[in-house]
């Protein structure tokens, strides 16, 4: 994949990182929003809440919480988490069972 930004690319760092998301690695922009990142990957749905519905990045800013993933041990907002040379993410992008009335957001906890 060719990375092309709309703003002044010299605004953006030229190197590539390696991160792991869902145990795949892939090879992002480094210092750029994980969320971006997903976008341009193609990741759209991050995980489902409680009626199943898909969750991925909303507002881009942080307010929406629908981008919600497990960074390392922590829970982060893929929008706030700029990636890093071996980030290590993870996702709840599978829908939840029919049992599971917390969605997939729910498995965090």
């Amino acid at each position: 994949m060719t990375w092309r930004w709309i703003t002044d690319p010299t605004d953006r760092p030229d190197t590539l990182v390696t991160i792991t998301v869902d145990g795949q690695a892939l090879a992002v922009p480094g210092g750029v929003p994980l969320a971006a990142c997903l976008l341009a990957l193609g990741r759209r749905t991050l995980g489902h809440d409680p009626g199943g519905r898909p969750l991925g990045p909303g507002c881009l800013i942080g307010t929406c919480h629908g981008c919600t993933v497990r960074v390392g041990a922590d829970l982060r907002r893929a929008c706030q988490v700029l990636t890093v040379e071996g980030l290590l993410v993870t996702t709840a992008s599978a829908p939840p069972a029919p049992d599971d009335s917390r969605g997939t957001q729910g498995k965090y906890g």
